[in-house]
């Protein structure tokens, strides 16, 4: 089974029982899936004997996946890609402190390019590595200021 709708169908399933069947596929053509997709994903989550592929009870949008663009379906995971991207971002400041000068240059360079890979498959990461793409630097400075001079002899952000 493609795995879109898969996606689909779980969505579907999770959803049924609160909104209206027109309501679920207008979010879903929103999100960016396909009409064949969506009316196949229909088919199979409201049991429709004509259905291509069996519905899957555990079919749910997976965080790891960061090959295809994600479909949020709820605030929660807006959230958690964003705080994810922040947190990762303020996490390779601090370890790329450590590199005097190149640290700086690997931290912006690595941070521009994951802004370009996430911004069309997930938005809400990339909103919150050009978020950390500012205060990152700062975190990190302050982070090395208090901690890092017993360690390092040097601390570069500031």
């Amino acid at each position: 089974m493609p795995e879109n709708i898969e996606k689909i169908i779980g969505y579907l399933q999770e959803n049924k029982s609160s909104f209206s069947r027109e309501k679920l596929a207008g979010t879903l053509l929103k999100s960016g899936y396909r009409q064949e997709d969506i009316d196949e994903g229909i088919r199979s989550a409201y049991g429709n004997q004509k259905a291509q592929y069996p519905a899957v009870a555990s079919a749910k949008t997976d965080f790891w996946d960061f090959h295809t663009k994600k479909a949020y379906f709820n605030p929660s995971e807006k959230w958690l890609d964003v705080l994810s991207g922040f947190g990762f971002s303020v996490l390779l400041a601090v370890i790329l402190n450590i590199i005097p000068i190149l640290g700086i240059i690997l931290f912006y360079v690595a941070s521009i390019f994951l802004i370009a890979f996430f911004s069309s498959r997930r938005t809400f990461i990339m909103a919150g590595f050009a978020f950390g793409l500012v205060i990152s630097p700062i975190i990190a400075g302050i982070f090395m200021e208090i901690i890092g001079e017993q360690y390092l002899p040097y601390n570069h952000f500031f």
